[in-house]
C-alpha cells in the first residue's frame, strides 16, 4: 500500500535553517511487520484500515524524519 505524504508539512527535521531541533524523532524502523521481509510480515501481522491511517498520521507529522532508520541502520547516525 502507499502512505499519502502531505507536501505542506513543515519537516522540522529536515529543515536546515532550523537552529532548535523539535523534542523528540517519529521514525519508522523495520521492526514488527514494516521490515524487508514482506511476505514473512504479511503471515506474522496483518495491515489493517486504521494501522494505515496511524502510519499516515506518523510521516505527517512535523516530527518526523522520513531516513533517520536507514542513516542508523547504514551507521551514518546513533540513537
Amino acid at each position: 500500500f502507499t502512505i499519502p505524504w502531505d507536501p505542506y508539512v513543515e519537516r522540522l527535521w529536515l529543515n536546515p535553517d532550523q537552529t532548535q531541533h523539535p523534542p523528540a524523532m517519529l521514525v519508522l524502523t523495520t521492526y514488527g511487520w514494516n521490515q524487508k521481509d514482506q511476505n514473512a510480515s504479511l503471515k506474522n501481522c496483518g495491515r489493517y484500515i486504521r494501522e494505515t491511517e496511524f502510519i499516515t498520521a506518523i510521516v505527517n507529522h512535523p516530527w518526523f524524519h522520513p531516513t533517520m532508520w536507514d542513516d542508523i541502520e547504514s551507521g551514518n547516525a546513533t540513537i
